[in-house]
């Protein structure tokens, strides 16, 4: 097709389809008086373009080649499936002894598996010098020695995003994502957006899925995603290779993985080469940050600027809920409300702005009125603000993810009710030390701060240096036992770390889920909210709240101690219970509407230690209500 564009409209030459205007793809053709020139309008010239674009050949293109895989976790694993398709002998090659070989995972039997090996464990990466092409899985450093070597020696050196990249047809529509916090939850937000309103879209990268999953996919069938929703990180543009997005963003950029890069400047020039094959028919979303710009304009590429908090761009209105959101190509603004979003957190709101902004970015044709209406349907991804459920009145907050200071400070600061923080891992050390003393001013607006950890110590230290009292602990279990008796009902409990979890646990999802655990165990544990007139009638009906009979040490509630305008409570003799923290002692009267105004007169509530004992009294006391040891 000849194409030369002139202003508004493009002028059709002799090779312009006629079955593109046939099928209204392209609207016209309009004739010129003056100069009998053809033209057609160039606003869907790029949808008719991907539309008749050629498929990437489903050809073995790699056979006869020895591909190595290095790194075999869920990346490596899906590269290995890639390279087979395409006809290659694959190495998997990975330093950790003991684990599963290629040769005998049953989901790479209809790839070819007869055509893999496995080498593991200490000099598992000499047999890279063997190989012709190298795909790096991101935690696979493209310094590593031996890396290097097979690429002095002449073998191609790329990460499987960029492996990933090669068989991506033309006419599928691609939207990046990076930063350093927040973008898991944009790129699950914009995925959430395209397949509410029927727009097919692969959603993962970085967040979970790796994109050589969608280029075999696409291999088969190139018309199987509309879009790829692809959560990008550092790691990976290291060796980015052919990735190129029609539409990105770089949310922020903060200190983190400085372990591996060295320098800001390293980690945030990374973070931009998304920019250097950008074209102007594409679109980058940019924070104003002065550095950021700078690094984005060595970076180079020609995609026009959007920025947030700013038009062209997004604009969130905090108070009132709605986000403005322009496009650099358009002239006018579509206006969201974002009052049905039921993610928590302030920070959650420019979060969905940036993915409506994505969303209309991507040029599927999607209406605003589409995508308005899929804005109740946003659920934040696993582990990153996310409501685990309720429990004597309190809110379980899960924020795993909040590995870095800057993370927690979203979550922590966009919460509108008081919580019990935990914060505590293994930190991020700089040469000003852990940070935490930016947390101080958020910290002193909820209920309390518990340390566990790793670097609890250091945490303590930094926090009450910039005079925020807290209580450290050694296990997050412990923290989260003890947040459990400071929060009062209309609290939350807040786990958001702020540090890595590998002092405890495998992964910061390996750490959300303990938490989810321990939020079980509990008692009585109610994931979602729940009426606690309802929560008292069960707790009765179910003998968790049991009264024993005839005389024991007890309190009762008398004439004095009731709050005014209440009913007297029955003289009644009721056993002591346990009471760890919050109150010295408690009466539990045996129907539900004394207990409610036993625990508004003494503004507590029963702790899940004290029901946790209820739980074990023995029947076979004969009724006297005694605690079974």
């Amino acid at each position: 097709m000849c194409i030369r564009t002139d202003g508004d409209l493009t002028e059709a030459g002799e090779g312009t389809p006629r079955s593109l205007l046939d099928q209204g793809i392209l609207q016209g053709p309009f004739v010129e008086p003056s100069s009998g020139r053809t033209f057609v309008d160039s606003a869907n010239i790029r949808k008719a373009m991907r539309a008749h674009a050629p498929a990437p050949p489903r050809a073995a293109d790699l056979k006869g080649k020895r591909v190595a895989v290095v790194g075999l976790g869920v990346s490596g694993k899906a590269a290995a499936k890639l390279a087979l398709d395409r006809g290659a002998h694959v190495v998997g090659v990975d330093a950790k002894p003991g684990l599963p070989r290629l040769e005998d995972d049953a989901q790479l039997a209809k790839f070819g598996r007869e055509r893999t090996s496995t080498v593991l464990g200490e000099g598992a990466f000499s047999v890279l010098e063997e190989c012709d092409l190298l795909v790096l899985s991101p935690g696979v450093p493209c310094n590593n020695q031996q890396v290097q070597q097979a690429a002095k020696n002449g073998a191609t050196v790329v990460s499987e995003l960029g492996f990933a990249a090669e068989c991506i047809p033309a006419q599928t529509r691609v939207a990046a994502i990076t930063g350093t916090n927040g973008k898991s939850t944009v790129t699950t937000f914009t995925g959430q957006l395209l397949g509410s309103t029927g727009a097919s879209n692969f959603c993962g990268g970085n967040l979970g899925r790796p994109l050589s999953e969608a280029s075999v996919a696409l291999r088969r069938n190139p018309k199987e995603y509309a879009a790829l929703v692809v959560e990008v990180s550092s790691y990976m543009m290291e060796l980015p290779g052919s990735f190129h997005a029609d539409v990105a963003t770089i949310l922020n950029l903060t200190p983190d993985h400085l372990e591996r890069h060295g320098t800001m400047e390293t980690y945030g020039s990374l973070k931009c080469r998304l920019l250097t094959p950008m074209t102007e028919e594409d679109t980058i979303l940019l924070p104003q940050d002065p550095f950021l710009e700078g690094l984005a304009l060595q970076a180079g590429g020609k995609a026009k600027r959007a920025f947030l908090d700013s038009i062209p761009g997004v604009l969130v209105d905090i108070e009132t809920k709605r986000a403005s959101v322009c496009l650099p190509s358009t002239s006018g603004c579509n206006t969201y409300n974002l009052g049905p979003l039921m993610a928590v957190g302030k920070h959650n709101l420019m979060n969905a702005g940036v993915a409506l902004f994505l969303a209309e970015a991507l040029d599927l044709g999607i209406a605003p009125a589409a995508l308005q209406s899929a804005v109740a349907h946003l659920q934040a991804p696993p582990h990153r603000m996310m409501v685990v459920g309720e429990q004597n009145g309190v809110l379980w907050i899960d924020d795993s993810k909040s590995t870095n200071v800057d993370s927690s400070c979203a979550g922590i600061g966009g919460l509108a009710q008081p919580a019990v923080v935990l914060l505590g891992g293994l930190g991020k050390s700089s040469p000003e030390g852990l940070g935490f003393a930016k947390l101080v001013p958020l910290l002193q607006q909820h209920r309390g701060v518990v340390v566990f950890g790793k670097s609890g110590a250091e945490i303590e230290e930094e926090l009450v240096a910039s005079g925020m009292a807290c209580t450290r602990v050694g296990k997050m279990a412990e923290a989260v036992e003890l947040a459990q008796e400071l929060a009062m009902p209309g609290d939350a409990i807040l786990l958001s770390p702020a540090c890595a979890s590998f002092d405890e646990f495998d992964s910061f999802i390996h750490r959300g889920r303990y938490f989810a655990e321990l939020f079980q165990n509990c008692p009585i544990a109610i994931a979602g909210p729940i009426d606690r007139r309802r929560w008292l009638n069960l707790a009765v009906s179910s003998d968790l709240l049991w009264t024993g009979k005839g005389p024991s040490k007890s309190t009762c509630v008398g004439e004095s101690e009731r709050s005014p305008g209440t009913a007297p409570h029955r003289t009644r003799s009721f056993p002591l219970l346990p009471s760890p923290r919050l109150c010295s002692h408690a009466a539990h009267p045996a129907d539900a509407s004394e207990l409610v105004r036993f625990a508004a007169t003494f503004r507590t509530w029963i702790l899940p230690r004290q029901l946790a004992l209820l739980a074990g009294l023995d029947r076979r006391s004969g009724g006297k209500g005694q605690i079974a040891r």
